[in-house]
C-alpha cells in the first residue's frame, strides 16, 4: 500500500509527534511544521503532499496567507482546534480549508474525513 503524504501544521511539537504517529500507524508519511520557517519550506514542495492538517492557535494572522497559498496550490487542508468557534469556521473556510475537526480528534473520523478528502480530490 502506498503511503499518503500529510503535513501536520502545529506550534507545539508534541501535538505534531503523537497526531503524526496516529496517521503513521494508518499508512502516511507524516512531516511536522512547527514554524513559519519551516512551514514555508515545505510550502515551496507543497503539490508533494496529499493533505494538510494545521492547528492554527499560537500562530498570529500572517498564518492565513499560508493557508490561502496551500487552498491555491490545490492541496486540500483541514482546521484542527480545541476552540472551533463561528469566527475561526469564517477564517478557516475562507481562507480554503475543507472544514474544521474538533480537538481533541477523534482518530478514526478524522481518518474516514482525510481519507475522502483525498480519494475524492
Amino acid at each position: 500500500m502506498m503511503n499518503k503524504k500529510a503535513l501536520l501544521v502545529d506550534k507545539n511539537p508534541v501535538n505534531t509527534d503523537l497526531l503524526g504517529q496516529a496517521l503513521e500507524k494508518n499508512h502516511f508519511s507524516c512531516t511536522a511544521a512547527n514554524t513559519y520557517a519551516r512551514l514555508d519550506e515545505e510550502l515551496e514542495n507543497l503539490q508533494e503532499y496529499d493533505i494538510v492538517l494545521m492547528d492554527v492557535a499560537g500562530f498570529d494572522p500572517a498564518i492565513w496567507d499560508r493557508c490561502k497559498k496551500i487552498h491555491f496550490g490545490k492541496t486540500p487542508f483541514l482546521i484542527l482546534s480545541v476552540n472551533p468557534g463561528p469566527a475561526l469556521q469564517k477564517y478557516s473556510i475562507s481562507s480554503g480549508a475543507s472544514g474544521v475537526v474538533k480537538k481533541p480528534v477523534i482518530l478514526n473520523e478524522l481518518l474516514a474525513i482525510v481519507n475522502s478528502m483525498i480519494d475524492d480530490g
